[in-house]
């Protein structure tokens, strides 16, 4: 770990959002001890969009993200979820915008990380949101999951979601554990954008950066329990990013 990593892992938990919505009464760092010894058993059901019932969720669901987003799709490059999330996102809600996974490091973001680094690890879940602010303007705030102090619960969630998919001017990013999806573990971070929320049947839709993997409808609860899992670089749970225009 480079030196500057080593000072994210250690004050990244300051730097969380203050609006936290503790529910557990453990202090952030007994939370985060907790988290960190999550089991998975089970491989989590996930639908696929182009199935008969991914296409019914969607007809039933709020879809003004996905019809902004998928118009600006891109397939990720090599541990490139995050840059990638952040050209669909950002191409999105910026007329003529025209970010790519290349132009988005400039001279000006290598502060936050490069691009060198980003193939070899790729993102956490505050450099992230600090380069889509850096670059084009747009305002972030990043959600950390979790029931202890300084942490963002399940009903955080639910809300930024109907906040997200009611505003035009408004995008949601969600990093998560796919391990955890797969029943193996919890690590194995990834970034993708939320693009529908179906909220009678309580799925969202995982508007998919890496080519191999299928568009996937997921139980909020499911997904917020993805998030709600340790990224080894930042010492902190993963989360989710709210984009604003």
């Amino acid at each position: 770990m480079n030196m500057r990593r080593l000072i994210l892992t250690l004050f990244s938990g300051a730097a969380a959002s203050s609006a936290g919505y503790a529910e557990s009464g453990l202090t952030l760092e007994q939370e985060l001890e907790r988290v960190g010894e999550k089991e998975v058993t089970a491989e989590i059901e996930r639908i696929a969009l182009d199935s008969e019932r991914g296409q019914a969720l969607l007809d039933g669901a709020l879809t003004r993200d996905y019809q902004a987003m998928s118009e600006h799709w891109v397939p990720q490059l090599r541990s490139h979820c995050g840059a990638a999330s952040a050209v669909v996102v950002k191409n999105s809600m910026i007329e003529e915008g025209g970010f790519t996974q290349d132009n988005i490091f400039t001279e000006e973001t290598a502060h936050i990380i490069t691009q060198d680094v980003v193939y070899q690890i790729g993102f956490t879940l505050e450099e992230l949101t600090t380069m889509i602010n850096t670059r084009a303007g747009l305002e972030t705030e990043r959600f950390h999951a979790g029931k202890g102090e300084e942490l963002h619960g399940l009903e955080a969630f639910r809300e930024a979601l109907k906040e997200t998919m009611e505003d035009p001017d408004k995008r949601l990013i969600a990093n998560f554990s796919r391990q955890y999806w797969l029943g193996t573990g919890t690590l194995g971070g990834h970034f993708s954008p939320i693009a529908a929320y179906n909220k009678e049947e309580n799925k969202v839709l995982v508007l998919e950066v890496n080519q191999n993997w299928p568009m996937v409808w997921v139980d909020l609860e499911e997904m917020w329990e993805s998030m709600y899992t340790i990224d080894t670089v930042s010492g902190m749970t993963r989360g989710w990013i709210l984009v604003k225009n």
